[in-house]
């Protein structure tokens, strides 16, 4: 929009310089007209003609130079250039505020989840299914993709790869954590939650759009950045943002990679990267706690582990 606002005034410009030229060429020549005629009666007829079709012509150029002075001022151009940047400054400020917003909610989501935990309510943390948590911490991401990325489309896949830790269930194995690498779907208007399954990460046959978002997951993943890649699927383009979850304690390695696809996008805001590493940070804080929860679950059930086993040793 800028650049039609200067390319409008140069317009205005151009075209009134223009006009103000030939105004001036064309009152020089009816001077000349004029004054000829005052010395040189004995041959009227020409002239007079000439008189008669340049006054028409420089009436009709100052009508057009006042017409396009009246329609495109200068000052009213400047006017609504200058509209124009503070309805993009209170959008850009809408749009702060509502992300403050979400941020504040998440850590509070976060606080609610993990601050003065009991024991047993430590326990209860890692009993709900993984993914409730994930919603819950990471809403904002799920719910309101197009204030994150400043877009009017309405349609998004967003879900993390993660690796994470769970109980095993049977007893002889209880005395080791398993670690999972899973792939959740959060939200999926664009259908494309058959592509990203669970085991996408390692499955060096995909292929389709399934071999592109695992090469997205997998670059992010290795490489530790912020990306964003262009698909194509099913005839259409999409843009595909994946940013990666770092360890609580910011590690060498990563929890996972955050994924947001939705419609192509030419432009992306530059405060993203940053603003999907805090929800990020947030989300490594609660998968932390969760980690830490099975460990207590685990620690609680290795004596029962034990007893039963030596109870089996002495039965007969």
């Amino acid at each position: 929009m800028e650049e039609l606002f200067s390319k409008v005034a140069r317009y205005v410009k151009s075209a009134s310089t223009t006009l103000l030229i030939l105004e001036i060429l064309l009152t020089l020549l009816v001077g000349g007209i004029v004054g000829a005629l005052l010395e040189e009666p004995s041959h009227p007829s020409v002239l007079a003609l000439l008189l008669v079709v340049s006054l028409p012509i420089l009436l009709g150029l100052l009508c057009i130079r006042a017409f396009v002075q009246g329609s495109f001022p200068a000052a009213a151009i400047e006017e609504l250039r200058c509209r124009y940047q503070l309805e993009g400054l209170q959008k850009s400020l809408a749009r702060k505020r509502a992300i403050d917003g979400y941020i504040d909610a998440a850590i509070q989501s976060l606080n609610k989840q993990t601050c003065s935990l009991t024991q047993e309510l430590m326990t209860e943390l890692c009993e709900r299914d993984i993914e409730d948590g994930l919603r819950s911490v990471m809403g904002a991401v799920i719910q309101t993709p197009n204030y994150l990325m400043d877009t009017g489309g309405s349609d998004f896949t967003v879900g993390a790869y993660l690796n994470y830790s769970s109980v095993p269930s049977r007893y002889d194995d209880a005395e080791h954590l398993l670690w999972n690498d899973a792939i959740f779907v959060l939200r999926d208007d664009l259908d494309l939650g058959e592509f990203l399954y669970s085991n996408l990460i390692d499955d060096a046959g995909a292929e389709g759009i399934s071999f592109d978002l695992r090469t997205s997951l997998q670059w992010t993943n290795n490489h530790r950045k912020f990306r964003v890649t262009t698909l194509e699927h099913d005839g259409g383009q999409f843009t595909m943002i994946t940013s990666p979850i770092p360890q609580v304690c910011e590690g060498e390695w990563l929890t996972g990679v955050l994924f947001i696809v939705g419609g192509k996008l030419d432009a992306l805001p530059e405060d993203l990267e940053r603003i999907l590493l805090i929800f990020n940070r947030v989300l490594a804080n609660w998968l932390s706690k969760y980690d830490d929860c099975n460990r207590n679950k685990l620690r609680s059930r290795i004596p029962v582990v034990a007893q039963a086993g030596l109870e089996q040793k002495q039965t007969p």
